[in-house]
């Protein structure tokens, strides 16, 4: 089976209608006709959460359906990345470079 990784932002389209949303739906579409197996990194679940209620705020969905994407999304066969080198890789970066997250910043 073929492994690969998406972008938090396919995914929800397939879930939130976007300007791009049928080409997304297509591509997951073609994809698991592949047998492709979905990876995504750890962050994953943060963006996605952030990126529904973003949606909900905006007033693009409603709240209801920004838990009913959310669910969607969650429950979507993804095999989760971990890997702990780069956080490590991420945490020397920041010391070097004086920042005061390793993250965002």
């Amino acid at each position: 089976m073929a492994s690969i990784v998406i972008d938090s932002n396919i995914l929800i389209a397939n879930f939130i209608p976007v300007a791009y949303s049928s080409s997304a739906i297509l591509f997951m579409r073609a994809m698991q006709k592949g047998e492709t197996e979905f990876v995504v990194p750890t962050l994953f679940l943060y963006e996605v959460t952030a990126v529904v209620r973003k949606c909900v705020v905006q007033k693009l969905i409603s709240t209801e359906q920004g838990q009913q994407a959310l669910d969607n999304i969650l429950n979507y066969p993804v095999q989760y990345a971990v890997n702990t080198s780069l956080a490590k890789r991420a945490y020397a970066l920041a010391a070097q470079f004086s920042r005061p997250t390793a993250y965002d910043s």
